[in-house]
């Protein structure tokens, strides 16, 4: 069993894991146990009129299991308990706050305070408000954009004892690196703490759902939202709010925002987007869709690229600025306004047919200088001749 004791001016004191939080003192009833704001451990007497506070401190050890040690033996020493030994605990966050429930599926919970912390290896450092370090080694996964890090016992026959910490917070672009992400989380004191993550975003195909991975998936974040992009191909991506059944908030609305540039060597595919790196490196992110033409006004028309929607989200038109060339009138390039690493693009033979006249056209572009010319089709839809 993870029942410690622990002995104090002569007295021993029994503390009790099983649930009750009872605490007792040279065999007799004292009270019941927990934690104050400092990680001190509490014994409080039944009637509330003493208490007893001893100093301890809290780490959890190479197999991610929280033990509890006297203050002499730590680090490294024998610990007063593991709490996975002989039954399993439970563990929650709240706002930042470790809430430990030493019986799984009983009442009695106490709080360790400390300092979170995401390293490059994506494992979680918890560091405590005295200076204890641990490093917590699970997996940032969820479908619902919420910041859940999953943590299992490693010692053998304990690795069904699993927990999920999730950190309540919402979702940014990193501002040094836009092809990465940052998440912002809520510490109990109500300020703020960052989470830079050092995987890379991706567009998932068909959807158009961003998504985080690293280490070839073993992290991976489904962030749900809806997707825009710009004339001048700004990515916003807006990340919308989760909460549990019991409608506590667990993601909060955030939109990333992510400047791109439009990166398709020809007019086929999918909508490549380059977003530039540190150091010179670029990452593409590609959207599912096709192209198309977009009506402007009247009979003119443009070019554009139709996105397709993801779960509970509408398709959309990115319009393209820019400017129709011809240089021996049949070979029809469009050259961009900006934002683009081709400045112009000519059309393949079977994607725009021009020609015919124009007082019968439903659809015509503008070429450099002014000449407007009709438009029999594009990207394979034929125009109808007006009546």
């Amino acid at each position: 069993m993870a029942n410690f004791t622990i002995g104090k001016a002569g007295d021993s004191w029994d503390f009790d894991t099983s649930g009750n939080g009872a605490v007792s003192a040279n065999g007799l009833k004292f009270g019941t146990w927990g934690t104050d704001e400092q990680n001190t451990l509490i014994a409080r007497s039944t009637d509330g009129s003493k208490t007893e506070s001893f100093d301890v401190v809290w780490s959890f050890n190479g197999n991610n299991e929280l033990c509890v040690s006297s203050r002499e033996a730590a680090p490294g020493g024998e610990p007063l308990a593991n709490f996975h030994d002989g039954r399993r605990p439970r563990y929650d966050l709240r706002d930042g706050v470790l809430i430990v429930r030493p019986d799984f599926t009983s009442a009695h919970q106490f709080e360790v305070r400390g300092e979170w912390d995401l390293r490059d290896d994506m494992k979680l450092a918890f560091t405590t408000i005295d200076g204890i370090g641990s490093v917590l080694d699970g997996a940032l996964s969820d479908l619902r954009s919420r910041f859940a890090y999953r943590i299992a016992s490693k010692t053998v026959g304990r690795q069904d004892q699993t927990a999920i910490l999730l950190f309540v917070g919402r979702w940014r672009a990193d501002p040094d690196d836009k092809a990465r992400l940052n998440f912002i989380y809520l510490r109990a004191n109500k300020t703020e703490d960052i989470f830079k993550l050092p995987g890379e975003l991706k567009v998932q195909p068909g959807t158009n759902q961003l998504a985080y991975s690293f280490a070839n998936g073993k992290h991976n974040v489904s962030l749900v939202g809806s997707m825009r992009v710009s004339p001048d191909f700004q990515i916003t991506y807006s990340v919308g709010a989760q909460g549990s059944q019991g409608n506590q908030v667990q993601v909060i609305p955030a939109d990333i925002v992510i400047e791109a540039v439009f990166a398709n060597p020809s007019f086929s595919g999918g909508l490549q987007l380059a977003v530039k790196r540190p150091g010179g490196k670029e990452m593409v992110l590609t959207l599912s869709g096709k192209f198309t033409h977009v009506r402007q006004n009247g009979s003119r028309i443009g070019i554009g690229f139709s996105v397709a929607g993801g779960p509970g989200a509408a398709p959309f038109v990115v319009a393209f600025q820019g400017t129709f060339e011809s240089a021996d009138g049949a070979c029809i390039s469009f050259t961009f306004a900006g934002n683009a690493k081709s400045a112009t693009i000519g059309f393949a033979a079977d994607q725009i047919r021009i020609g015919g006249a124009l007082a019968s056209a439903s659809a015509t572009v503008e070429m450099k200088g002014g000449r407007v010319v009709a438009v029999q089709a594009m990207f394979g839809f034929t125009f109808a001749l007006k009546a």
